[in-house]
Order: C-alpha cells, then structure tokens, then sequence
C-alpha cells in the first residue's frame, strides 16, 4: 500500500491564516496538561516497574 497520497507538505507557521492564532493560543494549555499527564503516567508506571523488579 502507497503511503505517498497520503504525505502533506509542511507548513510554515507564517502561512498559517491569521484567525487560527487565537485558536491554537487557547489549545496549547490542554496540551501542555495533556502532555504533562503522559509524562507523569510514564514516570508512575516505570517506578512501579523499578520497584517490583528491584
């Protein structure tokens, strides 16, 4: 199966239309949060793992 139909040019952020500033200005805590929670599962889930191996 060809992936190339599915490649999409990237973008500078300078073409970005104006508008979608203030959009992405409002997600970026929810991802920063969601991000941060990842990272925070990963560490909890590696300390359990460290402290049933050790």
């Amino acid at each position: 199966m060809s992936h190339q139909s599915m490649v999409v040019p990237e973008t500078p952020a300078t073409s970005l239309p104006r508008h979608s500033f203030p959009a992405l200005r409002g997600a970026l805590p929810f991802a920063a949060a969601s991000a941060i929670d990842h990272a925070m599962n990963t560490r909890m889930i590696l300390a359990m793992n460290w402290w049933r191996t050790r």
